[in-house]
Order: C-alpha cells, then sequence, then structure tokens
C-alpha cells in the first residue's frame, strides 16, 4: 500500500537504518526506537501499527536482488530479528495492544 511504501522508501533515500547503526545505539535499542515510533505514529490504530512495524522490517531486510549494493540497500536482519524480539516481548506483557508480524515479514528475516 501507499503508507508502507512511503515507509519503505523514507528508510532507504534517507539511510536512515546506517545513520542508526553508526551511532553508540546497541541493535536492541534501535529495534526499541523503532518500534516506540511506529506506536506513537500509529496512536490506538493496530492495523496501522502492524503495517508500519511491517515495513521497517522489509526496510531492515534489504534493497532485494536487483544487484544494489549502496549503503540504503544494505540488509540489517540484526536490527529486524531485534523487532520480532521487542514485539515478542510487548505481546507477553499485553497480548491485546500488540500486533504480530504478518508472514511476509516473517519469512523475509529469515531469508535475510
Amino acid at each position: 500500500t501507499g503508507e508502507t511504501d512511503g515507509i519503505h522508501n523514507a528508510f532507504t533515500s534517507n539511510n536512515i537504518l546506517a545513520k542508526l547503526t553508526s551511532t553508540t545505539l546497541d541493535v536492541e535499542e534501535v529495534a526499541i526506537q523503532l518500534v516506540g515510533a511506529a506506536m506513537e505514529a500509529a496512536g490506538n490504530d493496530r492495523g496501522k501499527l502492524s503495517a508500519m512495524i511491517n515495513a521497517i522490517i522489509a526496510s531492515c531486510c534489504g534493497g532485494g536482488d536487483d544487484g544494489d549494493s549502496t549503503e540504503s540497500s544494505k540488509a540489517h536482519p540484526e536490527i529486524s530479528s531485534a523487532i520480532l524480539d521487542v514485539m515478542d516481548e510487548m505481546h507477553e506483557m499485553d497480548d491485546k495492544a500488540m500486533v504480530t508480524p504478518d508472514i511476509v515479514s516473517l519469512s523475509l528475516v529469515y531469508y535475510s
């Protein structure tokens, strides 16, 4: 959809993941910040939250098989895995307030 494509494009065109990983933050802190930002942006709309988190996970998994080796297309599977861990922890704390990734996002994490 347009919103999730926009998130993915913002991540890749602005090298957000490269900037986050070049800071002193560890992978878990990066994942917490990304999930927190998605939660804040989505408000109480779980559908939007799910779509945003899926788009963030997809962005962490790289630019695809088109031969693009730029920094913006670099995969960050450690971040996508950490996001899944953060989501699991949040789901354990409040299973009604959190969402789960879709099968496509889980497949991307596995593949990357």
